[in-house]
């Protein structure tokens, strides 16, 4: 059975009606036949929002971290209320993404006390994005009938204890994987992962450098997939950004190489070390 890694950018699941188009590809691949490793993004500009919040936090403007606290939980709160009826599974959903949001207060309460945030605990706070969005849209697949489960990616992609750009420990990665998650898709569970962070062996939250999304999702393209596949704002490689020239175009095939050369001066379709696991494993990179 084929599988396939898909990587949901932040505008990919930026509103519910982004959030509805993202779970509708993943229910048309798995009932397709196809395994699907969801790989995500925090929802955009929440990411943002949580490390603009730290300076708050260092100077102990406590409105200030509970304002974002609020505003997040509610955006999360908003796709749920629109894009699921009123049942159990959407209270268990939202609860958790308030207990999720009643943990980053706690860690901006300590910070605020201390006047500083460490490498270790800014790593804790940008966590939250993506730990929030796998389990609302694990939850609205499993509404519609997909074995979705959200997994946090330091159960299988383990990292050295570099904060805020760690690199992953390759060996210990590659058994995690092999152990736990490959058996979870020979099960039929359709796994929903965070992507950006990892976690260190002594099991600390650590983050991957901004971009590390696209990272995330190479590794474990590499180690259980067929193909990955990054889903964006824009319809593939351009030759420049549309946004800027109207007169930007696909490419329709683009080496290893060339996008590689692309990162390297400036280009923010793929984050630069996402060629890497895919180079060496021989893994086929869709950008959609």
């Amino acid at each position: 059975m084929r599988t396939v890694t898909m990587k949901f950018g932040g505008t990919s699941v930026g509103s519910p009606e982004a959030v509805s188009n993202a779970v509708n590809i993943v229910r048309e691949a798995v009932e397709g036949g196809e395994r699907v490793v969801v790989v995500l993004s925090a929802m955009s500009g929440v990411t943002d929002s949580l490390l603009n919040s730290i300076r708050s936090e260092e100077r102990g403007n406590k409105w200030g971290y509970l304002s974002t606290a609020r505003k997040i939980r509610d955006l999360h709160e908003d796709t749920l209320n629109i894009l699921l009826p009123p049942s159990r599974l959407r209270e268990k959903t939202i609860a958790q993404i308030g207990a999720l949001m009643d943990e980053y207060v706690e860690i901006c309460n300590a910070i605020s006390v201390l006047g500083e945030a460490t490498p270790r605990i800014k790593d804790a706070i940008v966590s939250f994005g993506e730990r929030m969005s796998v389990r609302l849209v694990a939850a609205i697949l499993s509404h519609l009938g997909i074995n979705a489960v959200p997994y946090e990616a330091g159960e299988f992609l383990i990292t050295d204890g570099v904060h805020q750009k760690a690199a992953p420990l390759w060996d210990e990665t590659q058994t995690r994987i092999e152990q736990k998650l490959i058996p979870l898709l020979n099960e039929g569970i359709t796994p929903i992962i965070t992507g950006f962070i990892g976690k260190s062996l002594e099991g600390a939250i650590t983050t991957l450098g901004r971009g590390g999304s696209d990272f995330s999702g190479a590794i474990f393209a590499a180690y259980t997939s067929d193909e990955l596949v990054i889903w964006t704002d824009v319809d593939g490689v351009m030759t420049a950004d549309p946004r800027l020239d109207n007169r930007a175009r696909v490419l329709p095939h683009v080496s290893y190489q060339e996008v590689g050369e692309l990162a390297f001066y400036g280009a923010k379709v793929l984050h630069p070390k996402t060629i890497l696991p895919a180079v060496e494993r021989g893994i086929a990179i869709r950008v959609l």
